[in-house]
């Protein structure tokens, strides 16, 4: 299904981008800061394990867990920025949080399109 290896596709690229951050010397010392546990932090975790959407689940169902995961996320990551100092880790949570609200929008047109137009 195109909508769910696209938004597989996503988060490999979220996981790529992680992993090329933790090989570079210049942010290390600040990895390394304590960052205080944001309040959206539980409604993460919400969204970590995928629900039962049934065998065969319709795309309503699974742009509905992909939007929530979505706004968590964008709430995760705005709270750590607004937690940090100005510097590179700041900056990091920032453009990451633009990512997820980005990535959200795009999703609720999916939405939209999709379920709006009697395609579910």
């Amino acid at each position: 299904r195109w909508l769910v290896e696209e938004l597989a596709q996503e988060e490999q690229e979220h996981f790529d981008l992680f992993t090329r951050l933790m090989e570079r010397d210049d942010i290390h010392a600040q990895v390394q800061a304590r960052i205080a546990t944001p309040t959206a932090d539980h409604k993460f975790s919400d969204h970590i394990h995928l629900p039962d959407l049934g065998d065969n689940p319709d795309d309503q169902a699974v742009l509905q867990y992909a939007l929530g995961r979505e706004h968590a996320a964008m709430e995760q990551y705005r709270e750590l920025a607004n937690s940090t100092e100005p510097g590179p880790i700041h900056d990091l949570f920032q453009f990451l949080a633009d990512e997820e609200t980005k990535h959200k929008a795009e999703l609720e047109k999916i939405y939209y399109e999709i379920v709006h137009s009697g395609g579910v």
